[in-house]
């Protein structure tokens, strides 16, 4: 996987200073119990330059588990001895994020604006050529946006980094009537494969690393949603039918193919998730804020329907379904579902996004009116089936909010 050899320019961050300054009191107050006498700790200033750039090694590498990705950031700019150590430490790249919110504003043509729920904030980083405000989403996996314009046509993107990549042109593809507007990446080692279908349309297509074309896939049924799990494809049908693809191999292969299990008779949107210990499907109501959950037992091949989620969030959007454990994650709430609204729902053009509680089965939501759009955060829980609202900036957004789990690979 392709790794930029710069940190990206994160505005609105902390200044490197006073991150320094706030770590070396608290390392200081851990450490002076340990000094035998005034004359001795009088000889170590922690916060010369000489004293920081030299923290050993074992330190950093405690502090960087700690820490969540802003302040890593922040951590590796402070000196070159300490972004020599961060980036280093397999953590740095490997440990799990919280999901961030991506918006794009119309008026900025090289920064991207993240909502970060975890910690309430928001964060603009620089993006690059072509214009990001340019750009229809495509999808967004392993921390990857799929992006097209007329200009670039379909670009591999990480937005933190700033990377790119090229995927072939939709010219490859036969008899293409319109656009793509859904995509995932799967990930494995230092190679990708991208999977692309027309949203509730029976059409499919891949390309893998070093390909320069598309690569359809025959006797497609309609697609409400793809998911990545294990380094195989699964696409589920609008009936609830889910299909597994091999894409490894020198050919595409059914795997197999998961009869539907019940569902409710009024849905709106389906979704398919992938989680660390199987596969989730999420069904809208299509007349209320409601949802219906379903996982599949591996055994049986069977889909259970999900009363509780435990301590598991769902984050989900029309070009990215995630599933996290929000048990070290601060101030994301288990047992919910977050969700994002737009105007396929409603005439006048709303987006949003929500979340779901399944205890009391409600929904929370704030709204706001940009000149074109209007976006809500909503988040609902399964404990009482209720919603609230998640709150962040308004602004004159673009495209519709989409999650990504952010990724330095």
């Amino acid at each position: 996987m392709p790794k930029d050899s710069k940190f990206p320019r994160v505005l609105c961050m902390r200044k490197q200073k006073t991150f320094r300054e706030r770590f070396f009191k608290c390392w200081r107050h851990k450490t002076v119990s340990q000094t035998p006498t005034n004359s001795e700790s009088s000889n170590t200033d922690l916060t010369s330059t000489t004293a920081w750039a030299n923290l050993p090694q074992d330190i950093l590498d405690i502090v960087i588990h700690r820490l969540l990705l802003p302040d890593r950031i922040r951590l590796a700019s402070v000196c070159t001895s300490w972004n020599s150590i961060a980036r280093s430490n397999p953590l740095f790249f490997s440990a799990p994020q919280p999901p961030w919110l991506l918006l794009v504003n119309k008026l900025t043509l090289k920064t991207a604006t993240f909502f970060n729920l975890s910690e309430n904030k928001i964060y603009k980083i620089s993006q690059p050529d072509p214009p990001i405000c340019n750009r229809t989403w495509c999808g967004s996996s392993s921390g990857w946006l799929v992006t097209m314009d007329v200009v670039s046509g379909l670009l591999l993107l990480n937005p933190l980094t700033g990377s790119q990549i090229q995927l072939p042109p939709l010219t490859t593809l036969p008899n293409l009537a319109r656009p793509y507007r859904m995509a995932k990446v799967s990930w494995s080692s230092s190679h990708y494969t991208v999977m692309l279908a027309l949203l509730s349309a029976p059409y499919l297509a891949f390309t893998k690393e070093g390909d320069e074309a598309w690569t359809s896939l025959e006797g497609t049924r309609r697609i409400a949603d793809l998911a990545v799990h294990n380094e195989r494809f699964y696409t589920l049908d609008l009936d609830g039918t889910v299909v597994a693809w091999d894409l490894n191999g020198p050919s595409p292969l059914v795997v197999s193919v998961i009869l539907p299990g019940w569902l409710p008779s009024k849905i709106s949107y389906g979704y398919l998730v992938g989680s660390s210990v199987g596969l989730l499907q999420v069904w809208r109501a299509r007349d209320e804020m409601d949802f219906v959950v379903l996982e599949l037992d591996l055994i049986s091949e069977e889909w259970i329907k999900v009363e509780s989620l435990g301590d598991r969030a769902l984050f989900l959007d029309l070009f990215c379904s995630l599933c996290v454990s929000s048990r070290d994650l601060a101030n994301l709430r288990g047992n919910c579902i977050y969700f994002t609204t737009g105007h396929l729902e409603k005439p006048r053009r709303e987006w949003g996004t929500r979340r779901f509680s399944f205890e009391n089965r409600s929904v929370e939501s704030t709204t706001y009116n940009p000149q074109s759009h209007i976006w809500e955060t909503w988040v609902f829980s399964l404990d009482g089936r209720t919603l609230e609202p998640i709150t962040h900036p308004q602004s004159h957004w673009k495209q519709p909010p989409i999650w990504i789990t952010p990724s330095w690979t």
